[in-house]
């Protein structure tokens, strides 16, 4: 009996349809470069002139760091997998060998290829995602195996940033009472979104600093993680050099499904919010027939 493989139904994107994200992680942009000048402009400009540059200094770094990250976060691959070649087999079934452990490589039709262990179609972004995590609508970019990092750089920068500039805030506003009404309601304007949105972002980093030390992505919910090798490892291999674009180290064997080689355990991913069959099992092939199994070509 052949086990059935499910995967993400790939979406077909409506025409336009990148306008409102775009959009919206404009707005983002904007709203957060708006808040910086108000900041900068009255509290962080009357803490400077008495002479308190702690804050004032922090926060600019801060500030410099956050955009940094996040208009790198924007324009950052993600790990996109290079678009298979319409003459491959769909019917093909591929395991990859990882961990002592054999996965099934879905086939993807829209990018025309057999996905690796945890590449996903984004329907958002119509690419297959190397190590898929999610696809992020405040920056409009999927988040994958290429800038985890720097998304969870982005999310540190953004808790401290906006930390820094509440502080300075309150700071202002205890300080010195006697100051313009105008110059207090702008100093309040710009401490209200700044709490409002530090504690999502906080809750948002904590979320992601736990998944990363359990080597576990949002959609799987099975108890056997075969990718998880400990809170320490996990984070060492996390900064660890990439290597070359279109390609995964992890994956060291790929072997056609049903030859006289037999593995210890076969793991079946944890099915994604929506499914897609896979394809049937091909014809056996033995070792000795001297036919090599055929590589997915990355």
């Amino acid at each position: 009996m052949v086990s059935k493989v499910f995967s993400p139904s790939p979406k077909t994107p409506a025409r336009y349809g990148w306008l409102l994200p775009s959009l919206l992680a404009s707005f983002n942009v904007a709203g957060l470069a708006t808040l910086s000048v108000l900041f900068f402009s009255i509290p962080c400009r009357a803490l400077a002139q008495s002479g308190e540059w702690a804050l004032p200094v922090a926060t600019g770094l801060l500030c410099l760091l956050s955009f940094y990250s996040l208009i790198c976060m924007n324009i950052s691959d993600p790990g996109i997998l290079h678009r298979g070649s319409v003459e491959q087999n769909p019917e093909a079934s591929y395991v990859a060998h990882l961990n002592n452990k054999c996965f099934p490589m879905p086939w993807c039709a829209k990018c025309h290829l057999h996905r690796l262990p945890r590449t996903y179609h984004c329907g958002n972004c119509n690419i297959c995602v190397e190590e898929f995590d999610h696809h992020c609508r405040w920056i409009n970019n999927c988040v994958g195996h290429r800038n985890i990092r720097l998304y969870l750089l982005l999310l540190l920068s953004l808790c401290l940033y906006l930390g820094a500039v509440l502080a300075s805030c309150v700071v202002f506003l205890v300080h010195r009472r006697h100051i313009p009404f105008m110059d207090r309601a702008l100093t309040i304007i710009v401490a209200i979104p700044s709490a409002g949105f530090l504690l999502p972002l906080i809750l948002q980093l904590l979320i992601k600093a736990r998944a990363v030390s359990t080597a576990r992505r949002p959609y799987e919910t099975q108890c056997d993680n075969p990718f998880d090798q400990g809170c320490f490892t996990n984070y060492i291999q996390m900064c660890m050099p990439l290597g070359p674009k279109y390609m995964t180290q992890a994956v060291s064997l790929q072997i056609e499904l049903g030859t006289e080689w037999e593995p210890t355990e076969v793991y079946f991913p944890a099915q994604h919010p929506t499914h897609l069959p896979a394809s049937k099992s091909p014809t056996l092939v033995p070792s000795s027939s001297g036919q090599s199994a055929p590589l997915q070509e990355v």
